[in-house]
């Protein structure tokens, strides 16, 4: 019998209060119309953005707002012509990062500088960036997945000795030991394409920081650089500490299932985000809270880079009310819907409480999320499925033969020349 171990809060009312907040971060249009939007929801999470929706209609009552959900074929569907069909859309990055880029480009997706004012107060600069194309705002975040995290086991730490929670590279580095000297394998690694290119890319980011990391992704730092070779050396202390003592799974479901399962075998799990999935999944897990879950450590006490995936808002038809719509899904009010319902939904939103959170783990990659300064999505997440599998291999061959270094960065240069290659 599957397990369901997180809480999911009951259908939000819309009260008299909600509705004047609501009226208060958005604008509100004197029509009444009835406005289109296809996103990628689908089930319980379809029936959390109507309750968003909800929200919105309850604040302006002569606006209509119909759903309609398209999995992952979003982009697909405005491609083929959709656009001319519906008023907004909810795309998914970073699979739709091209054709975010391309619908632009197109003059299909309209501008919505008029939502800049929005994004400056309650979101990271990493966000606005996100969703421009050739310096104009096409895409306003408003659900995003944080993949800089690290799960682990309260007992495990507890039994280690470990008070809390890792916060710098030299805490992490200590509670390994600790881990260790009571016979505790410290990290669950899959070995199939999820883990390992994560790590790399967190500790890459939280090295050389978001200018580097950029021009890394876009081929401008080739790979076969000094810093890379930090990274993999860095790399190779969480992994290759720990790969000896049988930490390096088949694949990420069955590390997430080392350290949430029964026995324990593992202390921590990487990932964030991407475990959630999984757990929610999973046969034979403990309770979450027996669980906690913290930001990937830092060098120094900056505030935390973020890699992840995001669903940005875009507009394909200009009216008032369509901007009105912007404007609410881009408030604290509209994504506090949702978070107080529970799931697995974070916001980038800084106006958003984390105590409309339920799960203290959940609370907690939010508010890393939302504190973070700087947030960009996956390097191997933006490139062919090739690239990720190639990225996968060489990490896994270095921490079996180090020696192998250079060669194994002359292949990844190689294979990042060819990603760019063929990016539009």
């Amino acid at each position: 019998m599957r397990m369901r171990f997180l809480t999911f809060g009951a259908v939000v009312l819309v009260t008299a209060a909600a509705a004047l907040a609501a009226l208060g971060a958005t604008a509100r249009a004197d029509t009444t119309t009835t406005l289109s939007v296809m996103g990628p929801w689908q089930g319980a999470d379809a029936q959390s953005f109507e309750a968003v929706l909800q929200g919105f209609m309850a604040a302006n009552p002569g606006i209509h707002v119909d759903y309609t959900a398209h999995g992952s074929k979003v982009a697909d569907a405005l491609q083929a012509g959709g656009a001319n069909t519906t008023d907004l859309a909810v795309l998914s990055l970073p699979t739709d990062l091209a054709a975010m880029k391309s619908l632009a480009a197109s003059g299909t997706l309209k501008s919505l500088d008029f939502a800049l004012p929005a994004l400056q107060k309650n979101y990271a600069y990493s966000w606005r960036a996100l969703g421009s194309v050739k310096g104009s705002l096409v895409g306003v975040p408003f659900e995003a997945t944080n993949d800089s995290a690290i799960w682990y086991d309260r007992a495990a730490f507890q039994k280690a000795g470990i008070t809390t929670a890792p916060r710098s590279w030299s805490e992490l580095k200590r509670a390994m030991k600790a881990l260790t000297a009571k016979g505790i394998a410290p990290f669950a690694f899959g070995a199939e394409g999820v883990s390992l290119p994560n790590t790399l890319e967190n500790v890459y980011l939280m090295l050389d920081g978001a200018h580097r990391y950029d021009m890394l992704a876009s081929g401008k730092i080739p790979w076969t650089g000094a810093t890379v070779s930090d990274a993999l050396e860095w790399t190779g202390q969480l992994v290759g500490a720990t790969e000896g003592a049988g930490s390096l799974t088949p694949d990420y479901r069955t590390a997430v299932q080392h350290v949430f399962g029964n026995p324990t075998r593992a202390a921590m799990v990487p990932g964030g985000s991407a475990a959630l999935p999984v757990l929610y999944s999973a046969k034979a897990v403990g309770p979450l809270s027996k669980f906690g879950v913290f930001a990937f450590p830092r060098v120094s006490g900056d505030q935390p880079r973020v890699i992840g995936g995001a669903n940005v808002v875009v507009m394909t038809k200009t009216s008032d009310a369509a901007k009105s719509l912007v404007n609410y899904l881009a408030s604290p009010d509209a994504a506090t819907i949702w978070a107080k319902r529970g799931g697995f939904f974070l916001s980038p939103n800084r106006g958003v409480s984390l105590t409309s959170y339920a799960s203290p783990a959940i609370r907690s990659l939010a508010a890393s999320l939302a504190g973070a300064n700087v947030f960009r999505l996956g390097i191997a997440s933006t490139m062919p499925a090739t690239f990720r599998q190639t990225l996968n291999k060489m990490v896994i061959t270095y921490l079996r033969n180090p020696a192998n270094a250079h060669w194994l960065r002359t292949q990844l240069n190689a294979a990042t020349i060819a990603a760019n290659t063929k990016s539009p």
